[in-house]
Protein backbone atom coordinates (compact mmCIF):
# COMPACT_ATOMS: atom_id res chain seq x y z
CA UNK A 1 0.00 0.00 0.00
CA UNK A 2 1.39 3.48 -0.60
CA UNK A 3 0.64 6.40 1.54
CA UNK A 4 0.09 9.48 -0.16
CA UNK A 5 0.80 12.40 2.40
CA UNK A 6 -1.07 15.87 0.93
CA UNK A 7 1.02 18.82 2.12
CA UNK A 8 0.74 22.01 0.79
CA UNK A 9 2.25 24.93 1.75
CA UNK A 10 -0.72 27.74 1.64
CA UNK A 11 -2.35 27.16 4.91
CA UNK A 12 -4.68 29.89 5.33
CA UNK A 13 -5.90 28.42 9.22
CA UNK A 14 -2.50 28.40 10.80
CA UNK A 15 0.11 29.50 8.56
CA UNK A 16 3.16 26.70 7.39
CA UNK A 17 1.80 24.35 9.90
CA UNK A 18 3.19 21.55 8.25
CA UNK A 19 6.59 23.00 9.08
CA UNK A 20 5.56 24.07 12.63
CA UNK A 21 7.07 22.27 15.44
CA UNK A 22 5.59 20.31 17.24
CA UNK A 23 7.77 18.13 20.24
CA UNK A 24 11.13 19.41 18.06
CA UNK A 25 9.76 18.21 14.78
CA UNK A 26 7.75 19.79 11.99
CA UNK A 27 4.66 18.48 12.15
CA UNK A 28 4.66 16.76 9.15
CA UNK A 29 7.55 14.38 10.02
CA UNK A 30 5.98 12.92 12.95
CA UNK A 31 3.42 11.38 9.85
CA UNK A 32 5.83 10.63 7.83
CA UNK A 33 8.01 8.95 10.47
CA UNK A 34 4.57 7.15 11.35
CA UNK A 35 3.86 5.91 8.05
CA UNK A 36 7.74 3.96 7.70
CA UNK A 37 6.62 2.71 10.67
CA UNK A 38 4.04 0.85 9.40
CA UNK A 39 4.20 -2.82 8.65
CA UNK A 40 1.74 -2.36 5.58
CA UNK A 41 2.95 0.87 4.09
CA UNK A 42 5.64 0.15 1.14
CA UNK A 43 5.94 3.46 0.18
CA UNK A 44 5.82 7.01 1.47
CA UNK A 45 4.80 9.95 -0.85
CA UNK A 46 4.36 13.62 -0.25
CA UNK A 47 2.41 15.64 -2.89
CA UNK A 48 3.35 18.84 -2.46
CA UNK A 49 3.54 22.69 -3.82
CA UNK A 50 5.88 23.80 -1.45
CA UNK A 51 10.18 23.28 -1.97
CA UNK A 52 10.44 24.05 1.31
CA UNK A 53 8.16 21.05 2.70
CA UNK A 54 9.79 19.01 -0.14
CA UNK A 55 12.99 19.80 1.39
CA UNK A 56 12.19 18.83 4.96
CA UNK A 57 9.94 15.52 3.37
CA UNK A 58 13.50 14.14 1.57
CA UNK A 59 15.21 14.78 4.60
CA UNK A 60 13.31 11.34 6.27
CA UNK A 61 14.80 8.44 4.68
CA UNK A 62 12.71 6.48 3.05
CA UNK A 63 10.05 9.21 1.98
CA UNK A 64 10.03 9.96 -1.40
CA UNK A 65 8.43 13.60 -3.09
CA UNK A 66 8.49 12.10 -6.65
CA UNK A 67 6.61 15.64 -8.20
CA UNK A 68 5.69 18.74 -7.69
CA UNK A 69 2.23 19.10 -7.49
CA UNK A 70 0.45 21.90 -9.57
CA UNK A 71 -1.04 25.12 -8.29
CA UNK A 72 -4.27 24.25 -9.29
CA UNK A 73 -4.36 21.52 -6.91
CA UNK A 74 -2.82 23.42 -4.05
CA UNK A 75 -5.37 26.54 -3.62
CA UNK A 76 -8.66 27.25 -1.33
CA UNK A 77 -10.39 25.34 -3.32
CA UNK A 78 -8.33 22.48 -4.57
CA UNK A 79 -10.58 18.85 -3.95
CA UNK A 80 -8.78 15.86 -1.55
CA UNK A 81 -9.58 13.34 -4.04
CA UNK A 82 -8.25 15.56 -7.00
CA UNK A 83 -5.04 16.03 -4.88
CA UNK A 84 -4.89 11.83 -4.47
CA UNK A 85 -5.65 11.04 -8.08
CA UNK A 86 -3.04 13.34 -9.28
CA UNK A 87 -0.68 11.55 -7.17
CA UNK A 88 -1.92 7.77 -8.33
CA UNK A 89 -1.40 9.57 -11.91
CA UNK A 90 2.07 10.91 -11.39
CA UNK A 91 3.26 7.75 -10.03
CA UNK A 92 1.61 5.33 -12.59
CA UNK A 93 3.33 7.53 -15.54
CA UNK A 94 7.36 6.86 -13.71
CA UNK A 95 6.79 2.76 -12.46
CA UNK A 96 3.57 0.22 -12.90
CA UNK A 97 -0.06 1.34 -12.58
CA UNK A 98 -1.28 2.54 -8.20
CA UNK A 99 -3.58 -0.15 -6.87
CA UNK A 100 -4.19 1.35 -3.53
CA UNK A 101 -3.88 4.55 -1.93
CA UNK A 102 -3.40 5.50 1.76
CA UNK A 103 -4.07 8.99 2.44
CA UNK A 104 -2.56 10.33 5.83
CA UNK A 105 -3.09 13.94 6.62
CA UNK A 106 0.20 16.03 8.80
CA UNK A 107 -2.16 17.39 10.89
CA UNK A 108 -2.58 13.71 12.83
CA UNK A 109 0.37 13.75 14.83
CA UNK A 110 -0.81 11.50 17.23
CA UNK A 111 -1.49 8.58 14.80
CA UNK A 112 0.20 5.35 15.04
CA UNK A 113 1.51 2.82 13.09
CA UNK A 114 -0.74 0.40 14.63
CA UNK A 115 -3.78 2.44 13.72
CA UNK A 116 -2.49 2.82 10.50
CA UNK A 117 -2.23 -1.49 9.95
CA UNK A 118 -5.46 -1.60 11.60
CA UNK A 119 -7.61 0.50 8.88
CA UNK A 120 -5.81 -1.07 6.10
CA UNK A 121 -6.23 -4.56 7.77
CA UNK A 122 -10.18 -3.74 7.82
CA UNK A 123 -9.86 -2.07 4.19
CA UNK A 124 -8.87 -6.09 3.19
CA UNK A 125 -11.28 -7.56 5.26
CA UNK A 126 -13.82 -5.69 4.47
CA UNK A 127 -13.45 -5.05 0.65
CA UNK A 128 -14.29 -1.72 1.05
CA UNK A 129 -13.89 1.29 -1.21
CA UNK A 130 -12.58 3.76 1.53
CA UNK A 131 -11.98 3.66 5.31
CA UNK A 132 -12.25 6.31 7.42
CA UNK A 133 -10.83 7.17 10.73
CA UNK A 134 -13.41 9.33 12.66
CA UNK A 135 -13.96 9.84 16.40
CA UNK A 136 -17.03 10.07 18.89
CA UNK A 137 -18.32 13.81 19.16
CA UNK A 138 -21.55 15.13 19.99
CA UNK A 139 -24.01 15.53 17.18
CA UNK A 140 -24.04 19.06 15.00
CA UNK A 141 -25.53 19.53 11.90
CA UNK A 142 -21.81 19.19 10.30
CA UNK A 143 -21.09 16.07 11.16
CA UNK A 144 -22.09 12.42 10.21
CA UNK A 145 -23.27 9.42 11.72
CA UNK A 146 -22.32 6.04 11.74
CA UNK A 147 -24.17 3.56 11.12
CA UNK A 148 -23.44 -0.30 13.20
CA UNK A 149 -22.30 -1.24 9.43
CA UNK A 150 -19.49 0.90 9.72
CA UNK A 151 -20.66 3.55 7.04
CA UNK A 152 -21.49 7.31 7.34
CA UNK A 153 -24.28 8.78 6.65
CA UNK A 154 -25.98 12.22 7.03
CA UNK A 155 -28.34 13.74 9.62
CA UNK A 156 -31.81 14.18 8.43
CA UNK A 157 -31.63 17.37 6.31
CA UNK A 158 -28.25 17.48 5.96
CA UNK A 159 -26.58 16.77 2.41
CA UNK A 160 -23.41 13.97 2.91
CA UNK A 161 -20.36 14.99 2.24
CA UNK A 162 -16.53 14.41 3.01
CA UNK A 163 -14.47 17.85 2.02
CA UNK A 164 -11.18 18.59 4.53
CA UNK A 165 -10.87 21.79 3.66
CA UNK A 166 -11.25 24.50 6.35
CA UNK A 167 -14.37 27.45 5.91
CA UNK A 168 -16.05 25.02 3.28
CA UNK A 169 -17.74 22.61 5.78
CA UNK A 170 -20.93 24.01 5.88
CA UNK A 171 -21.23 23.95 2.04
CA UNK A 172 -22.77 20.20 3.00
CA UNK A 173 -25.41 22.30 5.17
CA UNK A 174 -28.03 22.49 2.70
CA UNK A 175 -25.97 25.74 1.94
CA UNK A 176 -26.53 27.43 5.35
CA UNK A 177 -23.95 30.17 7.08
CA UNK A 178 -22.14 28.47 9.97
CA UNK A 179 -23.32 28.37 13.44
CA UNK A 180 -22.68 31.10 15.57
CA UNK A 181 -21.68 28.25 18.38
CA UNK A 182 -18.59 27.55 17.18
CA UNK A 183 -17.13 25.61 14.42
CA UNK A 184 -15.19 22.35 13.61
CA UNK A 185 -11.52 21.67 13.80
CA UNK A 186 -9.81 19.46 11.68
Amino acid sequence: MIAIVPARGGSKGLSRKNLRLLAGKPLIVHTLECALASRTISRVVVSTDDEEIAHVARAVSGVDVPFVRPSALSGDNASAVDVYLHAASELSSKSSPVGMLCALLPTAPLRQPADIDACIGLFRQKGAAVVLSVVAAKPAEWHQAMAQTGQLSSFDGVSASVDNRQGSWWTSCNHRPPPSRGCPTR
